[in-house]
């Protein structure tokens, strides 16, 4: 279940925190052990890992501000509020889905 329909739109500061979490720790678990391997020990790569994790998180944190800023800006901008329920953004998917 995807996490917008958990919080059904709501609680934008958990669902951002959440979404930086989980893409952060996707995009260096993916990277870094394939570009850093043969530069340093397993030890030090997962060091840098939650290291650079932490930042990361911290920054999106402290940025929280400025993305619901954003949010409401076109939220506003778009004069729209609206949840895409039913249409899936998957690049591996092809098909239709059925509702």
């Amino acid at each position: 279940m995807a996490i917008g329909k958990v919080f059904l739109g709501k609680f934008f500061f958990i669902r951002y925190i959440i979404a930086s979490m989980v893409t952060q720790a996707a995009l260096l678990l993916s990277a870094y052990p394939i570009s850093l391997s043969s530069k340093y020990s397993f030890n030090e790569l997962i060091t840098i890992l939650i290291t650079t994790w932490s930042y990361k998180v911290i920054m999106a944190v402290i940025l929280l501000p400025v993305g619901i800023a954003l949010a409401e800006k076109v939220k506003k901008l778009e004069s729209v509020d609206v949840f895409d329920w039913n249409i899936s953004y998957n690049p591996l998917f092809t098909g239709s889905k059925k509702k």
